[in-house]
């Protein structure tokens, strides 16, 4: 698998084989240093690393849950319902 590079963050339209609405196997882990990696069923895979400055990622799921790579790589999670309690 050849890593995806732009030029220049922001300015790059690239389509990686994934349409709104197509079916596709999706998997999604995280690691202890924060890692990220998904997965799709037609051989995409993303790959996003902790920043040592910034929060790299933030995933919100539909049950409410939200999961964040804090600065200097970790996990932070929490629901919805943490959140109103």
């Amino acid at each position: 698998m050849q890593p995806f590079a732009p030029r220049s963050a922001g300015s790059t339209t690239t389509n990686f084989g994934i349409a709104r609405g197509q079916s596709t196997n999706l998997s999604a882990t995280t690691s202890e240093d924060g890692t990220l990696e998904i997965e799709f069923g037609n051989d995409v895979r993303l790959v996003v690393r902790p920043d040592n400055s910034y929060k790299a990622w933030t995933l919100a799921g539909p049950s409410g849950i939200i999961a964040v790579c804090t600065p200097g790589g970790g996990l932070t999670t929490w629901s919805s319902r943490s959140i109103a309690d």
